[in-house]
């Protein structure tokens, strides 16, 4: 990949909305008083409830499968996907400036509920 496609999915990430302050719900989120801390764990918290929807969306494909294959192409897919997402985040991270973990955060949180809204697209 090149570094254009890296910028280009930096500055789309970077304009989506971050999703922290748009819920009255600070996810148990206390700690450092800063609001990069709250906003990185706010977005940590919520891309593991979308994870949470993910894994209960891959056993509704799972059952529609028509044949054992299919759902472990569908496992195998799930798994390239999260190293897909863990990669591109980092990399944004790293273009960002180094240790940006509340970058690192929203871009797993939108990543997540792009994965989320496609999987559900699908049954």
């Amino acid at each position: 990949m090149n570094r254009a496609l890296y910028i280009v999915l930096c500055f789309a990430t970077m304009a989506s909305t971050s999703p922290a302050f748009a819920n009255d719900s600070d996810y148990g989120c206390k700690g450092k008083d800063t609001s990069s801390f709250f906003d990185a764990c706010v977005n940590l918290k919520q891309a593991e409830e979308l994870e949470r929807e993910i894994s209960q969306s891959l056993k509704m494909i799972e059952a529609l499968a028509s044949s054992k294959q299919d759902a472990k192409n569908l496992v195998d897919s799930q798994v390239a996907w999260e190293k897909y997402r863990n990669k591109a985040c980092q990399v944004q991270q790293q273009l960002m400036g180094g240790m940006n973990s509340s970058g690192f955060a929203r871009c797993v949180n939108t990543l997540t509920r792009e994965r989320l809204d496609y999987l559900k697209s699908s049954y």
